[in-house]
């Protein structure tokens, strides 16, 4: 009506109030009409209508306004105008990025290939298929788009830019005609990069000709690393094993054969994988794959060669196995046992899980000459040798006697000097007679041929004894005859007697002299 009456001013005032965008788009047309191209822009520009504008914009010269409207909206609609608008006009290069923009590649890969822009072109062709308008165009969409590159890498093939075909190839799914290039041209790391993308899914027999490839020119580790791929473990490990190639924790986990695998076939190839790692030194590799393989033994084995204490008791712990159990007790007696009791109570535990009773009573016996040697502690040497004396008469061993008469023999000597010890008090004589009696059994022949004799009580311990008790009582005499006797007899005093009783024994019988 305010049309048809020509109220143009007040119609004008309508449109804008309405905000209509179809009246917004007819009021701007209708004042292009007329010439009156910045109200015709400005309604447009309210109508939100960024095609129109861009036409217009183009209409007029005005490429700057033309591209800011496309850059701010980002709408492939009005991105292709501007293209087709640029390349009329040849602005080569921005119609070749305003095709892409547009997601009208082809456009811009025709374009690209006209005027030999080799680096538009691939990124054109690289992105092919990423505008994806619906789900319905969707596989229409990647059909072309992998035309397209394969197009593409065909014309770089033909430029002989042997790179970016083999890029392109591998990005259509081309994988063996990209793989073919890199081989005809020695493409080494283009051929890596490649390498490093496939995955399981991947043609076996493309990874074994990649291995092939890269093992021909010396590079093993990639050439393993894709045979492992390539689902060929057992050339894999005889390549690691011939170039000195460290398995690491993730190869060895590839190498490993599903469960789903034949069950001889898994255990004999995690066996050879435990064993390449225990050469190299992988010892905790190697247990895993042991343990795998249902190895316990040579797997607690390798464990104890890593040193991991800790981890060797809880294998040990679990392991349910006399052996594996024997095996972890011995390891824990080559330690530091002796100041730990939790180590001194693993080995206890675990000799006893085993029934090893002739290592159990070896340890104790151990425990003893500690108590002996470092302490000087009789009493306790006595209970551990007692202890030990317990499980030798649990053993089923041949020679069970002879360790039953030994650990008998210490527990007397042991007896009869802590015996001595605690008469020097109420009955010196006899205290004098037993050490007298120690001194000459241990030094009799057949305790010198019997070093678990002479490990039951330490002679120097009972010269000591005496020593120190005929000095008190002033019998330098008798004091320096004992001292003397292991002077012949090649005991020293220094580890036994305190200095200063040994200088007065010596002062004194050379004071006797003169």
């Amino acid at each position: 009506m305010l049309y048809e009456a020509q109220h143009l001013s007040e119609l004008d005032t309508y449109i804008t109030d309405m905000q209509d965008p179809e009246l917004l788009r007819w009021w701007g047309k209708y004042n292009e009409s007329l010439g009156h191209f910045d109200t015709a822009l400005q309604s447009y520009q309210q109508a939100n209508d960024p095609v129109a504008l861009v036409r217009l914009h183009c209409q007029q010269e005005d490429f700057v306004a033309a591209c800011d409207v496309v850059e701010q909206s980002d709408n492939a609609a009005a991105a292709f105008m501007l293209a087709r608008q640029l390349e009329a006009t040849e602005q080569v290069a921005e119609a070749v990025h305003y095709f892409g923009k547009a997601g009208r590649n082809n456009h811009g890969v025709r374009l690209a290939k006209q005027h030999g822009m080799d680096d538009e072109l691939l990124d054109l062709a690289l992105k092919a298929g990423l505008h994806t308008p619906t789900l319905l165009a969707a596989a229409a969409i990647l059909h072309s788009s992998a035309l397209l590159m394969l197009d593409t890498a065909e014309y770089f093939e033909q430029r002989r830019e042997l790179d970016k075909a083999v890029l392109l190839y591998q990005k259509a799914g081309k994988e063996r005609r990209a793989l073919e290039l890199c081989f005809s041209a020695n493409l080494v790391e283009t051929l890596a990069s490649i390498a490093s993308s496939l995955t399981a899914k991947s043609d076996p027999a493309v990874m074994a000709r990649c291995a092939d490839f890269f093992l021909e020119r010396g590079e093993q580790e990639r050439g393993v690393q894709l045979l492992i791929q390539a689902c060929q473990p057992s050339r894999a490990l005889d390549l690691c094993l011939q170039h000195n190639i460290t398995i690491t924790e993730s190869m060895a986990e590839s190498l490993t054969p599903g469960k789903e695998a034949a069950a001889k076939e898994r255990e004999a190839l995690l066996k050879r994988i435990a064993k390449l790692a225990k050469q190299q030194g992988s010892f905790q590799l190697a247990c895993k794959k042991y343990t795998q393989a249902g190895e316990k033994v040579k797997a607690l084995k390798c464990l104890i060669r890593s040193g991991n204490t800790d981890k060797i008791i809880f294998f040990a712990g679990v392991s349910r196995n006399a052996e594996i159990y024997t095996l972890a007790a011995n390891y824990l007696q080559t330690l530091d046992w002796h100041s730990r009791p939790d180590l001194a109570q693993n080995i206890v535990t675990f000799y006893t899980k085993a029934k090893a009773w002739d290592s159990l009573a070896m340890f104790h016996e151990a425990c003893a000459q500690i108590e002996i040697d470092e302490l000087r502690d009789y009493q306790k040497a006595l209970q551990a040798l007692q202890e030990g004396l317990k499980h030798v008469a649990k053993s089923q061993k041949a020679g069970k006697q002879t360790l039953v008469d030994s650990f008998t023999r210490r527990i007397a000597a042991t007896s009869a000097f802590l015996q001595a010890q605690q008469l020097f008090d109420s009955d010196a004589a006899s205290a004098v007679q037993i050490c007298n009696g120690l001194i000459v059994e241990l030094s009799s022949d057949a305790a010198a041929e019997n070093s678990l004799m002479e490990a039951g009580v330490c002679i120097g311990d009972v010269y000591a004894l005496l020593i120190e008790y005929w000095a008190s009582q002033g019998g330098m005499q008798q004091a320096h005859a004992l001292l003397e006797r292991m002077r012949l007899t090649n005991v020293p005093s220094e580890p036994y007697i305190e200095a200063a009783i040994v200088d007065a024994v010596y002062k004194a019988a050379q004071e006797a002299l003169t």
